[in-house]
């Protein structure tokens, strides 16, 4: 018996609209197709594959954007036969074959692509970029073809305005939401933002795809089993993240380049010399940290969050005599080795460092789970430092447990063969507040 094709979903829209964008979160796949800010970059349908467990589950088609709508529409008006888009494209090609220019041919071949594929699918995701205004565009003629073609189709609303400044930016999700319930479009509206992925969003577009699948229940089962697993997966990395940040933060409140019997006047120099010391090693930790949050998402933009300009974090220098008379008197010895006095010179982490690092990790995870273009500006990154406070009482469990744990390494090994039952305790509160801070979305 031959097993039943996967569900086939076409992602449509005017050029430009981000569709390649949706597909690749959708698949979670970063070098699919191409992307570029100009219109008409996808010439041809291009078909993908979502697979669970060996399985395919559905197929997901690329298109060329939409450039003829209008058109199409007044045509198939014209018409008295109740025919598909496809088929009045296909009529507009054979009248215009003569007089047309290559670049109308071009035009009229790609929107003939994008409508044949619309005839085969089963779902439609319609993307469309709400900064526009729907009376300024194609969108009224696409959806009067679209609410023909008896499809399920989804408007997905792209290029959403940050939620700050939404008073303030043109925003036409309410004119477009009208737009489309004239034609009985608007059950199934989702928000995706291809420019910066939320999470929320993306299941709930899942979801959606879901309800137009139940009258295909293999499919439908199958597409439910992969939404369960991209959730688990995101929670997976999101722990793994909340993990490393924690992990870090303890071997950095731990850390301590020390000196032994430092004479008096040697004490400002060894003072230096550990402190450069001490910097460059969690310079180069604080990377690796980067990098190891990195891996969870396989951001493509990683170099350039590396190269993020923070301040260096700050270090705190100590003292404490520790000279052989003390010894020796400790244990009721004097002797002419009194003259051989010194002090123990220490260099530790700052609480203002603990804060920076971990506002900096925080706000690393967020842009990398997001995989936000807002991290760029005229190919420079413009993450900051940013003031995020670790709650007292954590700060405190954290400050006291380095300090009863000094550790000369960044190792996270050494810090976990300390005191056990502190460490858990540190770690539950730790681990507590940074799943608050890194929103799962």
């Amino acid at each position: 018996m031959t097993p039943k094709a996967p569900p086939a979903i076409v992602v449509i829209g005017d050029a430009n609209q981000g569709k390649t964008s949706l597909i690749r979160a959708l698949l979670a796949e970063e070098d699919l197709g191409t992307i570029k800010d100009e219109a008409g970059t996808t010439k041809t349908r291009e078909k993908n594959q979502a697979f669970h467990d060996g399985q395919p589950v559905f197929e997901l088609f690329d298109n060329p954007g939409f450039e003829c709508s209008a058109d199409v529409r007044l045509n198939l008006q014209k018409s008295e036969e109740k025919i598909s888009p496809a088929i009045i494209v296909q009529e507009c090609i054979r009248q215009k074959e003569n007089a047309a220019t290559q670049w109308q041919k071009n035009a009229w071949g790609r929107e003939q692509a994008a409508w044949e594929s619309v005839e085969k699918c089963d779902v439609i995701l319609w993307v469309m970029d709400v900064r526009k205004a729907p009376a300024a565009s194609a969108l009224p003629d696409t959806a009067y073809l679209l609410a023909r073609s008896k499809k399920y189709v989804i408007p997905v609303f792209n290029f959403l305005p940050k939620e700050k400044r939404r008073e303030t930016l043109d925003d036409y999700r309410k004119e477009i939401t009208e737009m489309l319930t004239d034609y009985n479009l608007q059950s199934l509206i989702c928000e995706y933002d291809t420019n910066r992925r939320d999470f929320h969003n993306e299941i709930d577009l899942l979801a959606a795809i879901s309800i137009s699948l139940k009258s295909c229940p293999d499919g439908y089962k199958r597409f439910k089993t992969y939404v369960k697993r991209r959730e688990e997966k995101e929670r997976l990395r999101i722990e793994n993240a909340c993990m490393d940040i924690c992990d870090a933060l303890l071997s950095l409140a731990c850390y301590a380049e020390k000196k032994q019997n430092v004479l008096d006047n040697n004490v400002q120099q060894e003072e230096e010399t550990l402190r450069k010391r001490y910097i460059e090693n969690i310079t180069r930790f604080e990377k690796k940290v980067f990098n190891k949050i990195i891996k969870h998402w396989n951001y493509e933009e990683a170099d350039a969050v590396l190269d993020c300009q923070f301040t260096p974090l700050s270090a705190e220098i100590t003292h404490r005599n520790h000279t052989l008379t003390d010894v020796l008197a400790w244990i009721g010895v004097k002797s002419f080795f009194d003259q051989f006095s010194g002090r123990e010179v220490s260099v530790i982490t700052t609480t203002d460092s603990l804060h920076k690092l971990c506002a900096r990790l925080i706000d690393l995870t967020n842009v990398i789970r997001t995989r936000s273009k807002a991290v760029m500006q005229s190919n420079k990154p413009i993450l900051k430092d940013r003031q995020i406070l670790i709650p007292p009482e954590t700060l405190y469990a954290l400050w006291v447990f380095g300090s009863q744990n000094r550790t000369s390494t960044l190792n996270q090994e050494e810090v976990n063969a300390g005191d056990r039952k502190a460490l858990q305790q540190v770690r539950l509160q730790l681990m507590s507040f940074l799943t608050q801070q890194i929103e799962f979305s």
